[in-house]
């Protein structure tokens, strides 16, 4: 058994090494993954949330990714791939009057469990048309600070661009994201996570130094043992 855990961590490791080398491309806002797009080793954020029984799988939130982009350029900012069971839509549920559905991404910045911004995939505000709308402070006391552009497709993906948020606020590990998907119709709403803010991916590095100080601490028992 010690033998297993042993091999399994030196894969481990091996494999995150690998991903060390790998580099997102910065994504295509277009509603489809492409190639080279959204490398886990990349990424600030990857979380997922299980299959609801009660929401309808087209609202149903499988994944959130968020990509952090910071080289100085045009391309700097959050980008975010959001997954549903099934294909997205912001049109309405059943129950609802019309596109008014929308999916909503609260971000708690400096990871004090309060929301600083938050974006809205808003059917209602913008029927048909693959635009979200960007705002200060949370849902009930946000300030409108302008829309982007984003794409619904295989999955939803859209931009913030840094310029919105890096006068007063900063990207770290400590940065959260939570996702709610309001179909605006008599099923339930889903969040991704239930409860709270996500957190960020430990950076590969950082994952191979604990795999090393296990494999180490293995080794310091064995001569023990022996």
């Amino acid at each position: 058994m010690r033998k297993l855990i042993l091999a399994m961590l030196v894969l481990t490791s091996f494999t995150l090494i690998g991903f060390v080398g790998q580099a997102s491309a910065v994504p295509t806002i277009d509603g489809i993954v492409d190639v080279g797009e959204w490398v886990l080793a990349d990424l600030h954020t990857f979380s997922t949330d299980p299959n609801e029984g009660d929401v309808p799988n087209e609202y149903d939130i499988a994944a959130l990714r968020v990509l952090h982009v910071d080289t100085g350029g045009a391309d700097d900012g959050l980008y975010f791939r959001i997954d549903m069971y099934d294909t997205p839509t912001t049109a309405g549920g059943p129950g609802s009057s019309g596109d008014e559905a929308f999916v909503r991404v609260l971000i708690d910045f400096d990871g004090d469990g309060d929301a600083d911004f938050h974006t809205d995939f808003n059917g209602a505000l913008f029927p048909g048309d693959e635009i979200y709308s960007v705002y200060s402070g949370t849902p009930a006391l946000g300030t409108y600070l302008g829309n982007g552009d984003g794409a619904i497709g295989d999955v939803f993906e859209f931009f913030l661009p840094e310029s919105f948020f890096d006068v007063f606020f900063e990207i770290s590990p400590s940065t959260g994201f939570r996702v709610r998907s309001d179909n605006n119709g008599t099923p339930a709403d889903d969040f991704l996570p239930n409860e709270g803010f996500t957190t960020g991916i430990p950076e590969p590095s950082s994952i191979i130094l604990i795999g090393s100080g296990i494999l180490g601490l293995a080794g310091i028992r064995r001569r023990f043992n022996a």
